[in-house]
């Protein structure tokens, strides 16, 4: 072999490894026993998210129902004792208008705080979904722990003022970001061909919410 020749295979292996293996060749951190790494748990993990997030949201619907009328039934007859209150009571014409009002109002300025929340935070989300989910898990928890403290504190402040929690839903955009973004996540681990296959909550979570 000549000089030349012996020069050219030296330059070749200017960046071979010294140990017959590169950088992109070493094995990676092993991952710890809770960590997910394969696109079908991360989709079943969003699936469950999911479910629970609506689950959250219907489940108190129902009690905190239920405690209003008790409210508005109490102040209509001024009732403030804790004594328990005949239910048929609360069935008057001006005690149910009061309520449909209230907790119709409520799911309309919801629904509207969630549109008007969803383009700006659904641009932030396309550069970082973590930062956007836990903002939309604050408002939402927000939300209820706002109308939490107005059913607790009933005999002081007014029930109406309970539409302010839908309010402060706009730190994240709420349940709708959420959900969102958690349907991101799913398409982004979930090649095109195979997202019809991880969606399988998809038509059960929106026919539940």
């Amino acid at each position: 072999m000549d000089e030349d020749e012996r020069q050219s295979i030296d330059e070749s292996r200017l960046d071979a490894p010294f140990l017959g293996g590169g950088l992109n060749d070493s094995p990676r951190e092993s991952l710890r026993p809770w960590h997910i790494a394969t696109p079908g748990a991360i989709s079943t993990i969003a699936c469950v998210a999911m479910f629970l997030w609506v689950l959250s949201g219907m489940i108190i619907v129902v009690p905190a129902a239920h405690l209003a009328q008790d409210i508005l039934c109490r102040k209509h007859y001024s009732r403030v004792d804790w004594d328990p209150i005949d239910e048929e009571l609360c069935k008057a014409e001006e005690i149910q208008s009061s309520m449909a009002w209230v907790f119709g109002l409520s799911m309309s300025l919801g629904t509207a705080v969630g549109l008007l929340a969803t383009i700006p935070y659904g641009i932030l989300a396309d550069r970082a979904r973590k930062p956007v989910y836990l903002l939309a898990a604050t408002g939402q928890f927000s939300n209820v722990l706002w109308s939490l403290c107005v059913l607790r504190f009933w005999r002081t402040v007014p029930l109406q003022l309970i539409l302010v929690g839908p309010v402060l839903e706009l730190i994240g955009g709420g349940l709708t970001m959420a959900i969102v973004i958690l349907y991101s996540i799913i398409s982004d681990v979930n090649a095109p061909e195979d997202r019809s296959d991880r969606h399988p909550c998809l038509s059960y979570t929106v026919f539940a919410h």
